[in-house]
């Protein structure tokens, strides 16, 4: 870690899918300039550029790339430029994440995530369930009416008409 005053902590995770998410312990802040490199390549510019094949994914404190974790994990810097202090600070991410300290999503960020997730599944069940009961009404008018129409035809075929 370098630069005046900073408590800029960056640690790493391997996930499942042996991809490497690695954690910030601060936001980049406002008028700074973050930058992600991964094995001497900015993989995460200063533009918010991404190398798509080799991330997976990228916010302001978090950057998960793509499997073979093998040099990954020693060589990933965060660095960030905030001009309007004339500072510069910078993190290597060699260390494992205590799963106390890795930031999590926002309540926010991820209430908005689940809720638009979950509508959608939820208006899809509900279709459902009122298709299923509109099938349900439909056969039980044909079935009434067909018994209104021909009543001695149902009485004598009742073995073989569901209705």
């Amino acid at each position: 870690m370098k630069g005046y005053g900073s408590s800029l902590k960056c640690c790493f995770e391997i996930l499942r899918n042996h991809s490497v998410s690695y954690n910030l312990s601060e936001p980049p802040g406002n008028f700074c300039t973050p930058t992600w490199s991964a094995m001497e390549f900015v993989v995460v510019d200063e533009h918010g550029n991404v190398d798509k094949t080799k991330v997976v994914y990228h916010e302001s404190q978090k950057l998960i790339l793509k499997g073979n974790i093998g040099e990954q994990v020693k060589q990933v810097t965060y660095r960030k430029d905030c001009p309007h202090t004339g500072q510069a600070y910078s993190a290597e991410c060699h260390d494992p994440c205590d799963p106390l300290d890795v930031p999590r999503p926002t309540l926010a960020s991820y209430t908005t995530q689940v809720t638009v997730r979950d509508h959608g599944i939820m208006y899809t069940i509900v279709g459902i369930i009122i298709t299923f009961i509109i099938i349900i009404i439909i056969i039980t008018v044909i079935c009434l009416q067909r018994n209104k129409r021909y009543p001695d035809v149902n009485k004598q075929n009742q073995e073989k008409i569901a209705c």
